[in-house]
């Protein structure tokens, strides 16, 4: 199961705390932007010589640059998908319908995050386990479930739903388990 870890904030610290969890992807992302390639930079080359998947969020340019797997794309951004394909990077994308789904496939993502399948503050209201089921069933990509996954609780469900794997921040920077 892929077990996808988002950043919330970047430093050896939070990255340790992370590590701890056993992810198996984990993407660089910070909402301050200030720098963020810097930050970037910092991310890979402390994570690099880990058997881990490592992408960066947004920015793709910058991903191929600095040697990441992959690159986490925004759900405003399936115009770029078949540009990070172009670089070779492994190229994930966020989606919330059927429509995005789609407009991923036919853009050639690898894999989709799908949300939010559990309650996640200031978001739109939860898929649930059936429906995320019910869309790993549909479909010929690879789904990993995000949104409110904060324990294994929420793991325990994912596991029978056909879905690839889960991503979320909060279980792998909150204690959990």
């Amino acid at each position: 199961m892929i077990r996808f870890a988002i950043t919330d904030r970047c430093d050896r610290g939070s990255l340790d705390a992370i590590l701890k969890k056993s992810p198996t992807h984990i993407s660089f992302r910070d909402r301050e932007l200030k720098g963020f390639e810097d930050r970037a930079k910092e991310f890979i080359s402390y994570l690099s010589n880990r058997d881990l998947k490592l992408y960066l969020h947004r920015d793709i340019e910058l991903a191929k640059s600095l040697g990441f797997d992959g690159v986490h794309l925004r759900s405003d951004q399936f115009d770029d998908i078949k540009k990070a394909k172009a670089l070779d990077l492994i190229t994930i994308i966020s989606t919330h319908n059927r429509s995005e789904i789609e407009s991923a496939i036919v853009n050639g993502a690898d894999m989709i995050f799908y949300s939010p399948i559990f309650y996640t503050p200031n978001k739109s209201s939860p898929k649930g386990i059936k429906e995320l089921e019910d869309i790993c069933k549909s479909y010929d990509i690879d789904i990993v479930a995000l949104g409110g996954i904060v324990s294994d609780k929420e793991l325990v469900r994912i596991e029978k739903t056909g879905a690839k794997g889960f991503a979320s921040i909060r279980y792998f920077n909150e204690h959990s388990s």
